[in-house]
């Protein structure tokens, strides 16, 4: 990946988008999937331990193949941020388009194969938190949860007012966006999930394929 498109996707608002279908995701899983939050792994993980003393193996196994997803998806992410082809073609809007087009195929797949798109959906949201994970070169962020997101904020906001540190404040304004944006997709997500059921994953591709367009306009302007 060169630097304009690192620029590119270290923008406010390209974080903005993502982190909106980051939390719509969460929202999807919970509500038409079984009432399982598959992007972050704590609760998977915490369900694993509980199940391996309780000797139920099949409900721990359950519970494990989200985590080993998550799992493949950072390997995936961190192969092709580490190889040869990545670096020379560049293409960090194959990524987003991976993302858009699974979540059109998870919006035809009924709820008999939860098991399957709940591990999907980890497996795509660990790649999306490893592939983009910086706002404005310096500043760290999580796209599909928002507790780091919270502790940056509140860490900033405190320095912003405590200290009267402007650049604190600058940054307490951002991850304030961040956690507003995925408050916004969870919102998004209750409101189509109630209306179209598990086809509301169609909305979560159109997220991503703005902020596709985000992206290519962005390096057609910076290639100009």
């Amino acid at each position: 990946m060169n630097n304009r498109e690192i620029t590119i996707t270290q923008r406010l608002r390209f974080g903005m988008l993502l982190t909106a279908a980051g939390g719509f995701m969460d929202s999807y899983t919970y509500m038409t999937r079984g009432k399982v939050f598959a992007t972050g792994q704590t609760g998977n993980y915490i369900q694993l331990a509980i199940h391996l003393m309780h000797r139920d193996l099949p409900m721990a196994l359950h519970f494990l193949l989200p985590v080993a997803c998550f799992f493949l998806g950072v390997f995936c992410a961190q192969f092709l941020t580490r190889s040869r082809i990545y670096e020379r073609a560049g293409h960090i809007h194959a990524v987003l388009l991976i993302e858009a087009v699974s979540f059109v195929l998870i919006g035809c797949i009924p709820e008999t194969y939860n098991t399957l798109v709940n591990n999907w959906v980890s497996f795509l949201a660990a790649m999306q938190f490893c592939m983009f994970r910086t706002l404005g070169g310096t500043e760290n962020y999580a796209s599909v949860f928002c507790t780091g997101n919270m502790r940056s904020c509140a860490e900033a906001l405190y320095q912003a007012v405590i200290e009267h540190n402007e650049t604190q404040r600058r940054r307490a304004f951002h991850y304030g966006l961040i956690l507003f944006s995925f408050f916004f997709g969870v919102v998004l997500g209750v409101l189509l999930i109630d209306r179209y059921n598990f086809h509301a994953a169609w909305a979560i591709a159109m997220i991503l394929l703005i902020a596709y367009a985000v992206f290519m306009t962005g390096k057609k302007t910076a290639d100009a």
